[in-house]
């Protein structure tokens, strides 16, 4: 944790894309945007909101629709998959809630 004049600064938080999207039950819902909600959602800025919701280990992201969808589940890069559906959702965690580390190219900061 860093220090400044001003307090304390939480430790930047590290997150890695899965090769696939994760299998069901993805999590509980903690946070929904997207073009059905008329709030959409870049990949950075899907990323700051699972930063900001306390409960969120995980999300998914479709850059097509500028859906977001935060979990709280932490996924691990495991084998099975499901399908990304039409949105070609993919799926984010965050790499210091037990998921695993991530390789360089999967790493989003």
């Amino acid at each position: 944790m860093l220090r400044t004049c001003w307090g304390s600064i939480a430790p930047q938080v590290g997150y890695a894309k899965r090769h696939c999207r994760a299998p069901a039950p993805e999590g509980n819902s903690v946070g929904d945007w997207g073009n059905h909600m008329g709030v959409t959602k870049t990949l950075e800025e899907c990323k700051r909101e699972c930063d900001r919701v306390t409960k969120c280990l995980s999300f998914v992201h479709s850059a097509a629709g500028g859906k977001c969808h935060l979990k709280d589940k932490c996924v691990t890069e495991g084998s099975q998959c499901q399908s990304g559906s039409s949105w070609n959702f993919q799926t984010y965690y965050k790499t210091n809630c037990g998921g695993g580390k991530a390789t360089p190219y999967e790493h989003i900061g």
